[in-house]
């Protein structure tokens, strides 16, 4: 086959779009290895007690942290637009093996037996924390599916500064990472950071925080409190 200057070009152009996209991919599993593996010495540091709240939180932090790559792929590497076209589903294909690469070093063997654990231990109750304000829940009935802390979902913007990928205000824990030397910084959340997110007065009524939970995602009470709530309705 002979291939012309045109030809060439565009052989080499595929070639190094695809060079800066695995080496884009390789820089964000990179980074996701070394936040593990701040949890993981974060977890042997932690009280006994709240292992389930660290772990639980720690995931929902990190899907936040793939839900914030997916976005910047496409803006950093300048994918198309549309997805319509040959180029822009290729691309998207990208994105989606990016996500999944990231899961598949979230969710290990050693982070899915520890949550799998954890949840058989806590099977005989019905009382689940939101991640995001520490409100206990119970589900009597419904589906699978997404649901709000509390009813009214438009609160959730009141405080979505508090859920960011440097920076995670959780219902136990809190995480933080120095931008200059990329490490990442665990403590307990400040209780008046939980009061402010329990009630959202001003924006809605009630209480609970607004943010999307899932009952299957959340972290079980290691105890059974007076005070809970009955969780809402599945989100459509």
């Amino acid at each position: 086959m002979n291939v012309d200057s045109v030809m060439f070009q565009g052989i080499f152009k595929i070639h190094s779009h695809n060079v800066r996209v695995l080496q884009w991919v390789s820089r964000e599993i990179k980074r996701f290895h070394e936040l593990k593996a701040e949890y993981e010495a974060a977890r042997k540091r932690c009280p006994r007690n709240l292992e389930p709240d660290l772990l639980f939180e720690f995931l929902v932090w990190m899907e936040a942290r793939i839900a914030d790559a997916e976005r910047r792929m496409p803006q950093e590497l300048r994918f198309a637009a549309s997805a319509k076209t040959a180029q822009g589903a290729v691309e998207s294909g990208h994105v989606i093996n990016m996500a999944n690469q990231l899961r598949l070093v979230l969710h290990d063997s050693r982070v899915s037996g520890a949550r799998q654990r954890i949840l058989q231990q806590a099977a005989a109750t019905e009382f689940r924390r939101c991640p995001y304000c520490g409100l206990l829940w119970t589900k009597k009935e419904g589906c699978e599916g997404d649901t709000y802390c509390g009813s009214d979902p438009t609160a959730s913007h009141w405080h979505e500064a508090s859920l960011k990928p440097n920076y995670a205000a959780m219902a136990t824990f809190t995480f933080r990472v120095d931008e200059s030397s990329g490490s990442v910084e665990i403590k307990r959340t400040a209780e008046s950071v939980l009061e402010a997110k329990r009630s959202f007065q001003g924006v809605g009524k009630g209480f609970g925080c607004g943010m999307t939970v899932n009952f299957r995602r959340m972290a079980p009470a290691s105890f059974v409190a007076q005070g809970f709530f009955v969780i809402p309705e599945v989100v459509q």
